[in-house]
């Protein structure tokens, strides 16, 4: 066409540009090179022909200036071209990468036995593992929010974006929840772990202790028992047949601390098996310390708290009248809420604990007084565990202070609810 039009002077000869353009979409970066190189071709080819006759002749400067042009062009597209197809070879490149990625955290999440879920705003479920699905159920949304009602401190950790661990129970099931914030990516993931095998380790390896603490007890108990019933046999040998006053308040004061012996005895070594129930607080303490030896000084908020009251009167006898015992001529019993959970603080005036006792001061036939049993604290001890209490020693103003951190605030204020 450009020979019929007038050879290298025809306006068709633009269209030897557009050829070159076009090959540089193709996908061989030498293309375009090879099309120009021919377009140069034709072009001088025409050229020729002008010369010898066929056609008019063209100014050399327009030859060279057109053939340059070309070539130019040609390198310029294949440069392109070629870096062109660098980049799609490493986009393919990384696309394998990610799909094998992708399979590989598919593969690894759908082995794990533990359950993760992925969680948005609003705790909407983005994706979750089959784990966490098998362990949840359907729908899965309403399970994890029936999970994070048990226990209020799950609720802080998404709404402090802070990291929490709790424990909840579903049928005859023990989870392991764990919240963890990522900003970065959505609102948090949640990790769920079974724990039942370990609890019921723990609970087996707990029952083995306490037996082999009941034949150390039993022990100690005989060597306890000896010095009392030998006193009482020797006073009854004393007096005969003609009561003595002096030798009959012997056998009293020792049958009274055998008496005391075996309740420690019994209190520490029955089972525990909390029945937690609604408690409302005030009229509750108001009531158990009516019948102390010491005034009282009560500090208790309005809350509705979650506990076995049995098992927490026991708690707090043995911590009042260890108290008592040790010289306190007052009481101050303190409840407040503490992140949904109670927290309960029993402080005296008896001048505190010796520093001697501290580390060994919960463990049984541990006493600091000459006629003390030493199982008081350890049966605190026992109950709180049972319970998932929490009990801690610190110094008060005046004497011992002794903080029960316990289960969960059912109403209340609590500022950090």
């Amino acid at each position: 066409m450009v020979a019929l039009t007038g050879g290298p002077e025809s306006p068709w000869g633009a269209l030897f540009g557009l050829v070159i353009i076009g090959t540089g979409f193709g996908s061989e970066p030498l293309l375009p090179v090879v099309a120009a190189v021919g377009a140069s071709a034709a072009w001088l080819l025409s050229g020729y022909a002008r010369r010898l006759g066929f056609v008019s002749a063209l100014p050399p400067q327009a030859l060279l200036l057109q053939v340059s042009a070309w070539l130019l062009a040609g390198g310029v597209i294949g440069a392109l071209v070629r870096r062109r197809t660098q980049s799609e070879q490493r986009a393919r490149r990384a696309e394998r990468v990610h799909r094998r990625l992708k399979l590989a955290h598919a593969n690894v999440l759908a082995a794990m036995q533990e359950g993760v879920v992925l969680v948005g705003e609003g705790m909407r479920v983005l994706d979750a593992n089959p784990a966490a699905r098998r362990m949840l159920g359907e729908p899965i949304e309403d399970e994890i929010r029936r999970l994070f009602a048990q226990r209020p401190e799950l609720w802080d950790g998404v709404r402090e974006r802070t990291p929490v661990e709790a424990e909840c129970e579903r049928g005859e099931r023990v989870w392991l929840v764990r919240y963890t914030p990522m900003p970065a990516l959505a609102e948090g993931v949640i990790t769920l772990v079974d724990a039942t095998r370990m609890r019921e380790l723990e609970r087996a390896l707990a029952r083995e202790a306490h037996l082999a603490e009941l034949g150390r007890m039993a022990a100690m108990l005989a060597h306890e028992v000896r010095n009392p019933v030998h006193n009482i046999q020797q006073a009854l040998e004393l007096m005969g047949d003609h009561p003595d006053t002096e030798l009959w308040s012997i056998v009293r004061e020792e049958g009274a601390r055998l008496a005391r012996l075996v309740d420690s005895m019994l209190n520490f070594a029955r089972p525990i098996k909390p029945r937690l129930e609604a408690v409302r607080a005030r009229p509750w303490f108001e009531k158990l310390v009516h019948g102390y030896a010491v005034p009282v000084r009560l500090e208790i908020e309005d809350l509705a708290i979650e506990a076995d009251p049995d098992l927490l009167r026991i708690v707090l006898d043995n911590l009042a009248h260890n108290a008592i015992r040790a010289g306190a001529k007052a009481l101050t019993l303190r409840l407040r809420a503490e992140r949904g959970r109670w927290q309960l603080a029993l402080e005296d005036d008896a001048g505190g604990v010796p520093e001697a006792l501290r580390a060994q001061l919960f463990e049984p036939f541990v006493s600091g007084r000459a006629d003390g049993v030493g199982l008081g604290l350890a049966t605190v001890k026992r109950i709180a565990e049972a319970c998932g209490w929490q009990v801690a020693l610190s110094d008060g103003a005046r004497g011992a202070c002794f903080t029960i951190t316990g289960g969960r605030v059912i109403d209340g204020d609590d500022p950090a609810r």
